[in-house]
């Protein structure tokens, strides 16, 4: 087996011994590369930075009305040109001035906020908003299993880890079905990958990418959720953004929930062997837009989408790895969307994001329901990983995240997570890869009682959680650290 050994936002390919306590051990060992170097980590965490302020696309603006209007309405008074119609009844406009070669984009953007701000005073518009722009938040027989620390058990001796969460002690009750559908909105999916060919953990999902120049694939939503990557080069999405690598963000996130085949010799393991994992493509180049996130959560629930197919495998949870740089309150077709999701009976699982700040801050993070989860990153310690962590009173419960900065166990390998990425496996850091934890034990509580309900499995998740002191979380970092064992025996 080769591992990548690619560069960027989330290390670098792993390679390790197995387990003494791992079932059937099989497979030669593979050898073990370097781990991400400090430059590596400096430019990923840099760019997390540039990415604190709210962006949204040129030009675009959402709009929901109370009522039908008779003769013109505010967009015929402020030359408006419809675009799409939402999952939400919202109506998608674009600005005509967008369109003048004349303008630069920081006066196109300039434009669209005026445009905003006149909606808003009109009394039949219910809310106006811009198409703000989201970002990638990144005892089985698989050869990689012992760079897992992640899900050994809590403790200091032996074969634990001071931040496992205990997933080796769930599987002793369960190790998932396949009846539970697990959504992932991101970027979709790698093809061709040796944890993923041949494997039936995998449900055919969707492409909601409306906009083909953010898809990278040649054209707009489709049935294809595959991942052609969402690398990009310096100043594509804004001038002063530095050259991005693919980051393959969507394939990681689905591989720790477990999209990949477990106990089968390659690769890594899941947090569930037994799942189907609903792929749905909403980020590429430059991020993805509000629209296209909000339509995939009621996609991925079940309900109707504007000229896309009915899902006819409804998620029951729902995993959002992905950030838009303002409060919910500012999002109201997202946090409606949550909403709708949630009155379908899906749970929503939300990375708090990856500014160092209070998750209030940030959408879908700060967008309270009681079918919503919001997740804070923890390192191998088990200490909220205060160098790119969000925090906060809308932090409901604290998971593994990784910390490509440290390397507690001082084996020479950084503290990331490890999971998939086109061509092989590699380490990364974030909420991004705490929430997907959530997910996955949601999914075997699921597994072990499918009636219950998201105010339930909710309930359960944070009242099991491992406290965590004042140093462990020096901000708040919600209940505590998620105990899969503790959440699947009790």
């Amino acid at each position: 087996m080769k591992l990548a050994l690619s560069h960027g936002r989330a290390g670098f390919g792993l390679s390790v011994f197995l387990l003494a306590t791992c079932a059937p051990q099989t497979g030669a060992q593979s050898p073990t590369p370097s781990s991400p170097s400090e430059s590596d980590v400096d430019t990923m965490r840099r760019t997390q930075a540039l990415r604190r302020e709210a962006r949204f696309a040129p030009g675009e603006v959402i709009v929901k009305t109370k009522r039908p209007t008779l003769g013109p309405g505010p967009a015929d008074k402020l030359d408006l040109v419809e675009v799409a119609e939402t999952s939400g009844g919202e109506t998608v406009y674009r600005l005509r001035a967008a369109e003048r070669p004349t303008l630069s984009k920081g006066e196109v953007l300039q434009e669209t906020l005026k445009a905003i701000d006149e909606l808003r005073k009109d009394p039949n518009v219910e809310y106006a908003e811009p198409n703000y722009i989201a970002w990638p938040s990144g005892a089985p027989s698989d050869r990689e299993f012992a760079g897992q620390w992640s899900l050994l058990p809590n403790g200091t001796e032996g074969a634990t880890a001071p931040g496992g969460i205990g997933v080796t002690k769930a599987w002793e009750v369960t190790k998932g079905s396949t009846s539970i559908v697990v959504a992932v909105i991101d970027t979709g999916l790698v093809g061709g990958h040796p944890d993923l060919t041949g494997g039936t953990n995998v449900l055919p999902g969707y492409d909601m990418i409306a906009d083909p120049k953010t898809a990278k694939d040649g054209d707009g939503r489709d049935k294809d959720p595959s991942d052609p990557g969402d690398g990009t080069a310096a100043d594509d999405c804004l001038a002063g953004d530095p050259a991005t690598p693919d980051t393959w963000h969507g394939s990681h996130v689905a591989g720790i929930i477990g999209a990949g085949a477990t106990d089968n010799v390659e690769g890594i393991a899941g947090i569930n062997w037994a799942v189907k994992v609903l792929p749905i493509r909403v980020l590429g180049w430059c991020g993805g837009k509000t629209t296209d996130i909000a339509d995939a959560v009621r996609w991925a629930a079940g309900l109707p989408v504007p000229k896309a197919p009915r899902n006819r495998n409804p998620a029951r949870v729902i995993n959002l790895s992905l950030d838009i740089a303002v409060p919910c309150s500012k999002t109201p077709s997202l946090r409606r969307a949550i909403a709708d999701a949630v009155a379908k009976g899906a749970l929503v699982v939300a990375a708090a994001g990856n500014y160092a700040r209070d998750a209030s801050e940030d959408s879908p993070a700060s967008c309270e329901s009681e079918g919503l989860l919001t997740v804070a990153a923890s390192e191998r310690r088990g200490h909220l990983a205060l160098g790119y962590s969000n925090f906060g009173m809308t932090v409901e419960i604290l998971a593994p995240g990784g910390d490509l900065a440290r390397d507690d166990d001082r084996n020479g390998v950084r503290d990331g997570i490890l999971s998939l990425v086109q061509g092989g496996y590699r380490l990364s850091e974030g909420t991004s890869m705490a929430a997907p934890h959530v997910s996955g034990v949601a999914a075997l509580l699921l597994a072990r009682n499918p009636n219950a309900t998201s105010v339930q499995l909710r309930e359960r998740i944070t009242r099991t959680a491992l406290p965590r002191s004042a140093e462990q979380c020096p901000r708040p970092c919600g209940a505590g650290l998620l105990d899969a064992g503790a959440a699947l025996r009790q």
